[in-house]
């Protein structure tokens, strides 16, 4: 009975949180910043670095938790936060990031500081330093950042309970039902 009642409160709360009456924000319409950070990862003390490559959203002025490759490294799924300093100012960034291992290299923290600065405010260049698998590291860093695009004027946002890929929304709905009871409406094919 006990797992009965644990199963109503859950699809009571996801219901609840689906059909709330306010917009659902989605975190790939924000702007996006791609981070490349050269040499950052080294399976030897010997062995030249390799490349991380992050991605993150930011949406109202938060950045949400991105997700890294490192196809040199090895074929893991890593995770990384992004903090920046002030505001809109993106020439001071710290990431924290967790990278996956495998049986061939470890995996392990990584938590760097990103200084660099931007010509044209979409490509940066600049350099990282801070600690990465439990070594000191330093090295070149670029990325890019897109802003997000500005929305058609006729756009809507999505409403919680609501795909974000229907033609017809559900504040269309009373219209349509109202022209389907019109002579036009009740026409035969």
């Amino acid at each position: 009975m006990n797992a009965l009642r644990l199963i109503t409160m859950v699809i009571l709360v996801s219901a609840t949180a689906l059909w709330a009456e306010e917009e659902l924000l989605l975190p790939q319409s924000g702007d996006s910043l791609r981070i490349h950070v050269e040499g950052l990862l080294r399976a030897n003390p010997d062995q030249p670095g390799r490349t991380l490559m992050l991605e993150f959203n930011r949406l109202g002025g938060h950045w949400f938790m991105g997700g890294g490759r490192a196809p040199s490294y090895n074929q893991g799924n890593h995770y990384a936060v992004l903090t920046q300093g002030d505001g809109e100012d993106l020439s001071r960034l710290s990431v924290q990031a967790r990278v996956a291992g495998d049986a061939w290299v470890r995996g392990g923290e990584v938590d760097i500081h990103i200084e660099w600065e931007s010509s044209d405010g979409s490509n940066y260049s600049g350099s990282y330093n801070g600690i990465a698998l439990g070594e000191e590291v330093s090295g070149s860093v670029s990325g890019i950042y897109q802003p997000a695009m500005e929305a058609f004027p006729q756009h809507r946002p999505v409403m919680r309970g609501e795909h974000p890929r229907l033609i017809v929304r559900q504040d269309d709905l009373p219209a349509l039902r109202e022209k389907a009871q019109s002579e036009w409406g009740q026409r035969d094919g």
